[in-house]
């Protein structure tokens, strides 16, 4: 899985034929690269989460996608503050920093950036 076109293309050029799925993720890169067609192994395909969800509810039927994520998150939830620092922002200027901060790489995994543009 990748949305970058440039590791998507690595990733095909260095496992070839054997590359069996290759997903495209979403616009989280904003490269335009349309390489799809020139790449060996498996075509990229998008993946849009709404589609899985839809794939999923009809397959595990009614209550099955609520039934799983509260038992996923059961699992998750408790580790939440181990793994997430949460970072409040306010105003057009935290906002414009915190952006142009994500698109050049600086803001650490590990955050979650709350904003607003109220002051």
């Amino acid at each position: 899985m990748a949305g970058s076109a440039s590791l998507r293309a690595a990733l095909h050029r260095h496992f070839g034929d054997n590359m069996t799925y290759s997903a495209r993720i979403g616009m989280t890169h904003r490269d335009a690269s349309n390489d799809a067609a020139d790449l060996p192994g498996a075509r990229p395909t998008w993946f849009f989460a709404p589609d899985q969800i839809r794939k999923r509810a009809k397959e595990w039927g009614p209550g099955g996608i609520e039934s799983r994520f509260a038992a996923a998150w059961q699992g998750f939830a408790p580790n939440l503050d181990r793994w997430l620092e949460v970072i409040d922002s306010r105003g057009p200027a935290a906002v414009q920093r915190v952006y142009l901060d994500t698109l050049r790489g600086r803001i650490p995994p590990h955050q979650g950036h709350m904003l607003t543009m109220a002051e």
